[in-house]
Parts: C-alpha cells; structure tokens; sequence
C-alpha cells in the first residue's frame, strides 16, 4: 500500500467517522430537545409534538448540513477526497443507513416490541379459553 492511497484511506476514515459523531449527537438531540419541550409545559399533545418538530427539524439541520459547511470553510478543495463533498456523502450514507439500524437496536424500543408480543399473546390465549 503506497503513502498517496493510505492518506486517502485515513482521510475517508476521518470522514466517516465525522459524519457516525454526527448521526450519534442527532439521536442525541431527539432526547434533549424532547424533555426540554416537556418542561415548556403545553396545554395540548399537538402543541408539544409541533414545538419538538420544529425544534428537531432546526438543531438537525444545523448539525448535519451547517457543521461540515463550516469546518470544511477554510479548505478551499471541497472537490478532492477528503473534502466537503466527501463528508457530505458519509453523512447523507450514514443518516440513510446507520440510524434507521439504531432505532432497531433502541432498547426502549426493543422492549415495547416485547411487551406488546407478550400482551397478544396473553390476549389470545385467554380467547383461546372461551
């Protein structure tokens, strides 16, 4: 492996993981900017979820699109391996892909999953009976 070819590898390793840091602080930010919604105390349930609408829809944007426009500012290759097309193409894979996973793997979520299996089953069986 040549010095050229291990230097881009490393500077797509960088990118990758910058854009994995990115998908993980999104996560983040649904939980944050949901308990701070709760404690703004609104009178209806439409009234919460539009406030945490809009609020994810802000704090995403500014992390996935604004973040890696402001730190690749400076680097006037935007083209090249490593630039700011690069970290684009990681984030936009890394949000398609990595966090549709992370939900499967939530194990709040998991846990609804069980406790819903384990409610038809004792709702079936108890029909079963009758």
């Amino acid at each position: 492996m040549s010095f050229k070819n291990w230097k881009v590898t490393l500077i797509n390793s960088f990118s990758l993981l910058a854009s994995l840091t990115i998908v993980i602080s999104n996560k983040i930010l649904i939980v944050v900017v949901r308990v701070f919604t709760r404690r703004e105390n609104h009178s209806t349930l439409s009234d919460f979820n539009l406030s945490v609408a809009s609020k994810l829809t802000l704090a995403r944007f500014v992390n996935t699109v604004i973040v890696p426009c402001s730190i690749n500012y400076k680097y006037k290759a935007w083209y090249t391996r490593g630039g700011l097309l690069t970290d684009i193409l990681f984030v936009v894979l890394a949000v398609a892909f990595a966090e549709p996973f992370m939900n499967l793997l939530n194990p709040f979520y998991l846990h609804k999953l069980y406790t819903r299996w384990k409610l038809r089953r004792k709702t079936e069986k108890s029909i079963m009976r009758i």
